[in-house]
C-alpha cells in the first residue's frame, strides 16, 4: 500500500481509498448498533397500542411525521393519556399541512409529557419535524408510552399547555396574509362546528323536554282514570248501600 518516492514512503491512492472505506464502514456499523436500541424500545413500548404492521423498524429509524401523528393519536385514543390536548381537527393527519401546524402538534405533546411527568423535554420538536435526531425521537416515544401505561394523570398538564399556547397566540405578531386567511378559515370551521354542536344540543334538549312533558301528560291521564274508577266504585257502593237500606224489613209492632 505504499511506494517509495524520493527516499520516503507515501500512501497510494488505493491505500487511502481502502482506509476511508473501512473507516466509514466501522462508523456505519457502530451507528446502526447504537440506534437499534432506541428503535427496539419504542417498538416494544407501542406494541400494545398500534397495529402490528406499523411496528416495522424502518418506520422508527427515519420516522415520518404522518407515522408519528398516527402513533400519538392512537395512544391518546386507547389510553386517554393527554386527552383533550388536541382538537378534532388536530387529531386528523391532514392537520399537518404546514410548518406551524407540525411544530404546534409536536410541541404540545412534548410539553404535556414534560409537565405531567416533571421531566425535562428529551427531544426538540424542531428536530422532529426536520427528521433529525431519530434516536431521541424514539426515546421520547418510549417515555410517552411508558407514562401512558403508568396511568399518569394529565388533566392539569393539558390545561397548562393549552393556557400557555393561548397566551402565546394572543401575544404573537400578526402573521402573513396567507396564514391569516388559513387561520380565519379554521376559525370559521371551528365556529361552524361549535354552532352545529350547540344546535344539536338544543334539539336534544327540546326532544328531551317534549318526552318529559308527554310522560307527565300520561301520568296525569293515568291518575284521572284511576280517580274516575275510584269515584265510580264509591258511587256504586253508595248506591248498593242505599238499595240495601230500602229493603231492610221492619219489625212488627206488638
Amino acid at each position: 500500500y505504499q511506494r517509495r518516492v524520493h527516499g520516503g514512503f507515501y500512501p497510494t491512492v488505493q491505500s487511502v481509498f481502502v482506509f476511508v472505506f473501512f473507516f466509514f464502514l466501522l462508523f456505519a456499523l457502530s451507528t446502526l448498533q447504537m440506534s437499534s436500541r432506541p428503535v427496539d424500545a419504542a417498538i416494544e413500548a407501542f406494541s400494545p397500542y398500534v397495529e402490528s404492521q406499523l411496528l416495522d423498524p424502518k418506520n422508527f429509524q427515519r420516522p415520518r411525521l404522518a407515522f408519528l401523528h398516527k402513533l400519538i393519536t392512537d395512544l391518546i385514543n386507547k389510553t386517554g393519556f393527554a386527552r383533550g390536548l388536541y382538537s378534532e381537527a388536530e387529531m386528523d393527519a391532514a392537520y399537518l399541512a404546514d410548518r406551524d401546524s407540525k411544530l404546534s402538534f409536536f410541541q404540545k405533546i412534548v410539553d404535556c409529557w414534560s409537565a405531567a411527568t416533571g421531566a425535562p423535554p428529551c427531544v426538540d420538536p424542531v428536530a422532529i419535524i426536520r427528521g433529525q435526531e431519530a434516536d431521541k425521537t424514539c426515546d421520547f416515544l418510549s417515555a410517552l408510552a411508558g407514562a401512558a401505561q403508568a396511568g399518569i394523570d394529565t388533566r392539569r398538564a393539558v390545561r397548562r399547555v393549552l393556557s400557555q399556547q393561548n397566551g402565546e397566540q394572543q401575544a404573537a405578531p400578526e402573521p402573513p396574509s396567507e396564514d391569516v386567511d388559513r387561520r380565519a378559515r379554521r376559525a370559521e370551521a371551528a365556529a361552524a362546528q361549535a354552532a352545529e354542536q350547540a344546535a344539536q344540543a338544543a334539539e336534544a334538549a327540546r326532544v328531551d323536554a317534549e318526552a318529559q312533558e308527554a310522560d307527565r301528560e300520561r301520568r296525569r291521564l293515568r291518575e284521572e282514570r284511576r280517580a274516575a274508577r275510584a269515584a265510580a266504585a264509591a258511587a256504586a257502593a253508595a248506591e248498593a248501600a242505599a238499595v240495601a237500606n230500602t229493603h231492610v224489613p221492619t219489625a212488627p209492632t206488638p
